[in-house]
């Protein structure tokens, strides 16, 4: 009789953790060359102080963003830090047209006044 109550279902399972959902090993390698483990303190540092050195700096930015090897949170960051980059340029490069022919407006204007 004990043994037929160990064989018995009674309908109860042990709950079960979901699967994949707390998984903090880092992923498979994908075969793409890229590293996608996650980037420590240090790592970030050196990638924001890179950015200090003149001229090296911004060139190690576009090798690590359009690089096809290295690590997939360093290629997105630079990325994104060169499309803002972009930006900055071209608004700085609108207000100094449009200042410079503010100047310029205002120093004919005042010319032909005298």
């Amino acid at each position: 009789m004990e043994g037929d109550y160990n064989q018995q279902n009674t309908g109860y399972s042990a709950p079960q953790a979901p699967q994949g959902q707390y998984n903090y090993a880092p992923p498979a390698n994908t075969g793409s060359g890229m590293d996608e483990t996650p980037m420590t303190l240090g790592d970030w540092v050196l990638t924001i102080l890179a950015l200090l050195i003149p001229c090296a700096g911004i060139i190690l930015y576009l090798v690590w963003a359009f690089g096809s090897t290295g690590n997939v949170n360093r290629r997105n960051y630079c990325r994104a830090y060169l499309i803002i980059l972009l930006a900055e340029v071209i608004i700085s490069i609108i207000i100094s047209v449009t200042m410079s022919g503010l100047i310029l407006s205002l120093i004919n204007s005042a010319s032909s006044y005298y």
